[in-house]
């Protein structure tokens, strides 16, 4: 892989950022190791992406479980934990910056050599894109509820791990310099497929071989079409976003999948992650963070959708593919 990607000393530097002489605590150098993994050539593609999902997860576990457990440990006096939940965010950064160069220089071009391309919506044929229309309205759209944000429409819960889009409309017939923006927030749903896989038959031929196999983001799928949720409205920018907030003390909340229920008062734990695209204009994120409470060290802003939130997705829908070309 590209030296480029991957510091020869990751733990050396989490070291230096965390303090030295500080012994690391397992959980956070096991993601360092899956990373150390992912960017492994000698491996087969299918480990490397299997060691890519499971480092996704565990970066959001040290948001969701380890961060409060340090924050706790550390307003019980715990100098050591206040210290290394001071650095965590900035190491985590350091890692998603290596993650996304390790996609984009190593295993999204091993994955098209294999045979599968994941293309923006944008960038598909009248026909490729007229198959997604008929599914997005038959099968996507009836599943979208848009919440709006005004004077008369709170901002809304938003439960942790969810895929979302931030909508920023005008309202028709006033100016932007009259405050005639408007917000509104759609979530992707959960049983919507991350990744979708065009028919065959509209796959696109790849020199003599066989075609290679579209897919396309879910998340895309809905941004593309999302002016349909909103008929006579302008819309001006549509942005990814996603959270994760704190499991409580007890330890009660849902995993990380939402498959668990769980009661609705353990719902409302603080937002300790925010995921951005790094397009989004400073003022939506700043009218975003405001009403999420999260603070800014905790915001994280990302280059491409599937790096935004979609890490532990891809790697699967990716590893399945691989074995048999049917996720």
């Amino acid at each position: 892989m590209n030296e480029e990607t991957l510091p020869d000393s990751t733990l050396d530097e989490l070291r230096r950022l965390a303090g030295e002489g500080m012994v690391l605590p397992t959980w956070l150098r096991n993601s360092t190791e899956l990373l150390t993994r992912a960017s492994d050539e000698s491996l087969p593609l299918p480990a490397r992406l299997t060691a890519l999902g499971a480092f996704a997860r565990a970066l959001d576990e040290l948001f969701v479980v380890h961060l409060p457990g340090l924050t706790r440990a550390g307003a019980s006096g715990g100098a050591d934990d206040l210290q290394l939940a001071a650095a965590l965010p900035g190491r985590v950064r350091l890692l998603v910056t290596q993650a996304a160069r390790l996609l984009e220089f190593s295993l999204l071009p091993a994955l098209q050599q294999h045979g599968f391309r994941i293309l923006p919506v944008s960038q598909l044929t009248p026909a490729q894109q007229g198959w997604l229309h008929s599914y997005f309205s038959t099968r996507v759209y009836p599943l979208l509820t848009p919440l709006a944000v005004d004077p008369g429409h709170p901002f809304p819960f938003i439960s942790s791990d969810s895929l979302n889009l931030l909508v920023q409309m005008r309202k028709p017939g006033v100016s932007p310099y009259e405050g005639g923006s408007l917000f509104a927030r759609v979530k992707i749903p959960r049983i919507t497929p991350r990744l979708l896989k065009l028919p065959a038959e509209l796959n696109d031929p790849v020199g003599s071989g066989p075609a290679a196999q579209i897919c396309v983001w879910s998340g895309d799928l809905v941004r593309h079409f999302v002016y349909q949720l909103f008929p006579g409205m302008p819309i001006q920018r549509v942005h990814y976003f996603r959270l994760l907030r704190a499991q409580p003390p007890n330890g009660l909340a849902t995993s990380l999948n939402g498959s668990p229920a769980r009661p609705r008062r353990l719902s409302f734990q603080p937002v300790v992650r925010l995921d951005v695209e790094e397009e989004m204009a400073p003022a939506m994120l700043s009218w975003l963070v405001d009403h999420l409470h999260v603070p800014m060290t905790n915001v994280f802003r990302y280059t491409l959708p599937l790096e935004l939130m979609c890490l532990g997705h891809f790697a699967e829908f990716a590893a399945r593919c691989l074995a048999g070309r049917q996720p």
